[in-house]
C-alpha cells in the first residue's frame, strides 16, 4: 500500500523541484515580491508542470502492472456470520393456533436477489399452511444483493482461463459451505418457530436452482423434494462423485422437478439433460421440462405445476391438477328446463310439466289388472263337456217301471259325477242344493253357459214320476 501511494504522489513532485532551485537566487529579491504582476509570470510555470505530469504518468502505469503482477493472492477458508429470513403463514400468531405446527419449504434467491424480493415467491406458491425459511446467499453481488460464488480477484481473470487457479478453488468445496449454511439456518429455524418435523421442500431459480439440487445431493436425509430452474449441475454430471451424490437421492426416496430454456445462454441446456440421464440410470424420482426459446421465465402452466409440486411434497396436497368437468354438469341440467316449457315464461314452465307428470304416473294401466278374473270361465267350460258324457247314458239305462233303483243309479252317476262339481264350485254357491234327479238335471243347466247342456236335461222328463222320487231320498241319505 505504501508503494502503491508513492505512485499516486510522483506525478506531484516534480512540479515542486524548480521552486526548490529557485529560492537561492530569490533570498536577496524578497523584498520585490510586493509587485503585482508576479500572478502573470507565475501562470507561464503551470503548463511547464502540466507538460511534466504526462511525462510522468507513462512511467507510472508500467509500475502499476508490475506491482500487479508481483502480487500473490490466496484463498483461505475462515468463519463469517450468515442470515437469512423467515416467512410465516398468515394466521401464525393467533391464539387459536398456538399448537399447530407447519411444514417449511426453503426458498433460495438467484444471484444478485436480495430476502424481499426472493419472499415474492412464496405467493404465487401459496403461504397458507406453510413457513418459509430464505437464506441469504454468502457473498455480496457486484451489483446488488447476494450471490453464492465470492468476487474473485481480478488478477486470477475469469473461470476458465490459465491464469485462474481452479484446483485451489475446487479444493476450497464452496457449494458444500453454502449448502452447510442453509442446513444451519434450517436447524435455527426450527428453534425459533413452530415448524413441524421432517423433511424439507426446496424450491430455486437460477442459481437457486443450482444449489436446491446441490442441497438435496449434499443433505439428502434433510430433503423430500426439491424444485430447480435454469441451474447448473456440472458438479453432479461432470464431478467423480456424481454418481454417489445421486445414488443418495435414490437411497432417501427423494422426489426432483427440473426446468430449463432450450437456449438459455448463461446455463446451458447440456448440463440439465445429462442431469436428467444420470437420474433416470439411477431411478431417481424425477421430471424434466424443457422451455422453447431462451428466456428460463416459466410459463403459467409451469408455474401452477411447480406450485402443485411443492404444495404435494409438503402439505399432501393433490399432484394433478382436479378435472375440470365438474361445471359441465350444470349446462346439460339446464338445457331439459326449455324442453318441457310449453309455455314462454321461464319460472312457470318448470312447475307446470311437474304437475301433468303425476297423473302420468298414475295412469289407469294398473286398475286393468283388476281384468284377470276373465279366465275362470274358459275353466268353467272345461268341466262342462266331462259331465255331460256321463249323465245321459246312465240316465236312460234304467227302465221306467223301476223308479226307485233308478234313483238309486242316478244317486251313483251323481257320485262319480261329484268330481265335476269341484270345478263347479263356483258356481254352486249360485245354484240350490237339490239332491232329487230332476235337480241334478237342471244343476248342469246353471253353469251350463256351453249350449250343449241345455240338450241334455231331454232325457230326465220322460222319468214323469216325482212322486216315487220322494220315497227315493231316505236312500240317498
Amino acid at each position: 500500500m505504501k508503494k502503491s501511494l508513492l505512485i499516486a504522489l510522483l506525478p506531484l513532485l516534480p512540479s515542486c523541484a524548480p521552486p526548490a532551485s529557485a529560492p537561492p537566487p530569490q533570498a536577496p529579491e524578497a523584498p520585490a515580491q510586493p509587485a503585482p504582476p508576479a500572478p502573470a509570470p507565475e501562470a507561464a510555470p503551470q503548463p511547464a508542470a502540466a507538460a511534466e505530469t504526462p511525462e510522468a504518468a507513462p512511467a507510472a502505469e508500467p509500475e502499476a502492472q508490475q506491482l500487479a503482477s508481483a502480487l500473490h493472492e490466496h484463498a483461505l477458508l475462515q468463519e463469517q456470520v450468515g442470515f437469512y429470513a423467515v416467512l410465516t403463514p398468515p394466521g401464525y400468531d393467533d391464539p387459536a393456533n398456538a399448537k399447530q405446527k407447519y411444514p417449511i419449504v426453503v426458498l433460495l434467491p438467484s444471484a444478485g436477489a436480495t430476502e424481499a424480493e426472493t419472499a415474492k415467491k412464496a405467493d404465487a406458491l401459496g403461504r397458507d399452511g406453510v413457513i418459509y425459511v430464505i437464506p441469504r446467499a454468502p457473498y455480496p453481488s457486484s451489483t446488488e444483493g447476494y450471490t453464492a460464488s465470492p468476487a474473485f480477484p481480478q488478477t486470477w481473470g475469469q473461470p476458465g482461463t490459465e491464469t485462474f487457479p481452479q484446483k485451489d478453488v475446487d479444493s476450497l468445496k464452496l457449494s458444500k459451505l453454502y449448502t452447510a449454511q442453509i442446513a444451519s439456518a434450517l436447524k435455527d429455524a426450527r428453534k425459533r418457530y413452530r415448524t413441524a418435523w421432517g423433511k424439507v421442500t426446496v424450491y430455486g431459480e437460477g442459481e437457486g436452482g443450482t444449489y436446491a439440487h446441490n442441497f438435496a445431493a449434499h443433505q439428502p436425509w434433510l430433503v423430500k423434494a426439491y424444485f430447480a430452474s435454469g441451474g447448473q449441475y456440472d458438479e453432479t454430471t461432470e464431478g467423480k462423485s456424481g454418481a454417489a451424490q445421486v445414488q443418495g437421492l435414490k437411497s432417501n426416496k427423494i422426489s426432483a422437478m427440473l426446468v430449463h430454456a432450450e437456449a438459455d445462454p448463461t446455463a446451458k441446456v447440456d448440463s440439465a439433460k445429462k442431469l436428467d440421464e444420470l437420474l433416470t440410470k439411477h431411478r431417481v424420482d424425477h421430471e424434466l421440462s424443457l422451455i422453447q426459446g431462451s428466456s428460463p421465465v416459466l410459463t403459467a402452466e409451469l408455474r401452477d405445476k411447480a406450485k402443485r409440486f411443492v404444495r404435494h411434497h409438503c402439505c399432501g396436497e393433490p399432484l394433478e391438477a382436479p378435472p375440470p368437468a365438474a361445471p359441465a354438469p350444470a349446462p346439460a341440467a339446464a338445457k331439459p328446463a326449455p324442453a318441457p316449457a310449453g309455455a314462454k315464461p321461464a319460472p312457470a314452465s318448470p312447475a307446470a310439466p311437474a304437475k301433468p307428470a303425476t297423473p302420468a304416473a298414475a295412469p289407469a294401466a294398473k286398475p286393468p289388472a283388476p281384468a284377470k278374473p276373465a279366465p275362470p270361465p274358459p275353466v268353467a267350460k272345461a268341466p262342462a263337456p266331462k259331465t255331460a258324457p256321463a249323465t245321459p247314458p246312465k240316465a236312460a239305462a234304467p227302465p221306467a217301471a223301476k223308479a226307485a233303483p233308478a234313483a238309486r243309479s242316478e244317486d251313483k252317476t251323481a257320485a262319480k259325477a261329484a268330481p265335476p262339481k269341484t270345478a263347479d264350485k263356483p258356481t254352486a254357491g249360485k245354484a240350490a242344493p237339490p239332491k232329487d234327479v230332476p235337480a241334478k238335471a237342471t244343476a248342469p243347466a246353471k253353469p251350463g253357459a256351453a249350449k250343449p247342456e241345455a240338450a241334455k236335461p231331454a232325457p230326465p222328463p220322460p222319468a214323469t214320476p216325482p212322486p216315487p222320487a220322494a220315497p227315493a231320498a231316505p236312500p240317498s241319505k
